[in-house]
């Protein structure tokens, strides 16, 4: 089983639920040494190695099966790798995994930091409206 933090859509419960069949126990989550930055013209951020003074806050969700992590990595597609990274937990650090954006694809980023807050009021809906009924 693999656990895998969430930096963007997949944080919010709406785009989980519709992804994934299990019920997973998730705690919040910082992952350090990364940036998370907006996709050009799209609502969904990626995230890319940064500066070691860099952070992402985000969701891990624990113990994924196999099922479940195969429509994650559909789900994700090309834009983005699954990479083995460490999660930092209010009490633990955890080995994991989290969707990279790939090096071949960063000429899709904005240079602007992606807002959650902004995506959970403006963005989730029109963000769902495009992947309903997502089937790999």
């Amino acid at each position: 089983m693999v656990h895998i933090f969430a930096y963007g859509s997949l944080m919010y419960d709406r785009v989980w639920a519709s992804l994934v069949a299990g019920a997973y126990e998730r705690v919040p989550g910082v992952l350090y040494g990364f940036e998370r930055r907006c996709i050009c013209n799209e609502h969904y951020p990626a995230i890319i190695p940064g500066k070691l003074t860099s952070s992402v806050d985000g969701v891990l969700y624990l113990n994924i099966d196999q099922a479940d992590l195969a429509r994650l990595d559909a789900f994700e597609g090309s834009y983005y790798k699954r990479r083995p990274v460490e999660i930092h937990t209010e009490n633990n650090i955890y080995a994991g995994d989290a969707y990279i954006l790939d090096p071949s694809y960063r000429y899709i980023l904005s240079p602007e930091p992606w807002n959650p807050e902004q995506f959970e009021h403006e963005g989730i809906d029109d963000f769902i409206s495009h992947y309903f009924g997502f089937d790999p």
